[in-house]
């Protein structure tokens, strides 16, 4: 090896190491698994650990506000789900928030779920009732989407932060038109502090789609999920949905990133984003594709992503649900996925 390579890569590891910065590498994506006599079909659309094995999901199509109990084993040595049971759902409060992300605050007791119709991101005991507080989002938020709006959330316990991204583009900001075969869309990631008042925005960039939405019956591209790590970095989940006229070829590209929201990356106007500003840098970590052809029905539209527990090795779980629809057409399936991460 050149002296100079090797000096380059002495600093790059120190400096990883003196800022507390830990590049997530993959070490393995486990197949996809279903369990529908288990679990009632829904639009499973958010996920959150709140112990061990227990875990809170949101349903984007429930007639209550309030989220889905369930329990589901990961074997510690392969990471493969062993088991899924339906716990109930807790939640009794006429619902048309169109229910999407939702984390756990350990500290507080409570959950936090975004919702993209009513552009709002409320607070929930572990009943299912609201408590009363909500996130003092930002004007330009308010004025999301309904449809690739208030998508994603994600929590770090550690900071207290709360962070959030639309799967779209705001109104005003750079690339809201639908997309081209050549850019992304422009982005915006927000923390809320401990309070739930916004502290921080940075500009996050899309890869560009792999397909023309002109010619798709259904179209879906953008951040679907967000999680938050220990070391104050990100996940991001990008996704792109086509669906053909003919329903038949229909794919879910899904492409898993880290970034790490640093200062120097902060944007200090609420001006709309523009090429200049200095969006974050991304790290591909691992991507994979799901489809339904003629005699395959793997087509999945991951929506809901967080941590699951470590493994006996000492690596860590990131679970995924899928949005069937309610199973739709009895073609689709409540799909999960665990991918390992070290």
């Amino acid at each position: 090896m050149k002296k100079s390579l090797l000096i380059f890569l002495l600093l790059t590891a120190c400096t990883a190491t003196m800022t507390g910065q830990h590049p997530v590498t993959l070490v393995r994506m486990n197949r996809q698994q279903q369990f529908h006599k288990q679990i009632p079909p829904g639009n499973y659309s958010g996920i959150c650990r709140l112990n061990d094995s227990l875990y809170a999901v949101a349903n984007d199509k429930s007639p209550l506000e309030g989220f889905h109990l369930f329990q589901i084993d990961i074997d510690r040595t392969t990471g493969m789900i062993r088991r899924v049971t339906d716990c109930g759902f807790r939640g009794d409060r006429p619902s048309d928030r169109d229910e999407e992300g939702i984390v756990f605050r350990p500290h507080a007791g409570t959950l936090l779920i975004c919702g993209e119709k009513d552009r709002n991101i409320i607070e929930y005991d572990l009943q299912g009732r609201r408590t009363g507080r909500q996130a003092d989002l930002p004007a330009r938020f308010r004025k999301a989407s309904t449809d690739f709006g208030m998508e994603s959330l994600a929590y770090q316990e550690a900071t207290r932060t709360l962070w959030t991204c639309t799967e779209g583009p705001l109104p005003d900001d750079l690339l809201s038109a639908p997309p081209s075969s050549s850019v992304g869309y422009a982005l915006r990631l927000i923390a809320f502090d401990d309070a739930l008042r916004p502290v921080r925005q940075y500009a996050y960039r899309t890869d560009p789609p792999l397909k023309q939405q002109r010619k798709a019956a259904h179209y879906a591209m953008g951040v679907s999920e967000l999680t938050a790590l220990e070391d104050g970095s990100l996940l991001v989940l990008e996704r792109e949905f086509y669906v053909p006229r003919l329903k038949i070829g229909a794919s879910v590209r899904c492409k898993l990133f880290q970034v790490r929201p640093a200062e120097d990356f902060a944007i200090t106007t609420d001006a709309p984003l523009t090429d200049t500003m200095p969006y974050l840098p991304k790290r591909l970590i691992c991507e994979w594709k799901t489809h339904l052809r003629l005699f395959s029905r793997g087509l999945a539209n991951y929506e809901g992503m967080c941590l699951g527990p470590r493994l006996d090795d000492g690596t860590q779980t990131l679970l995924l649900v899928s949005d069937s629809q309610n199973r739709y057409g009895g073609v689709l399936k409540d799909w999960f996925k665990v991918i390992i991460l070290r």
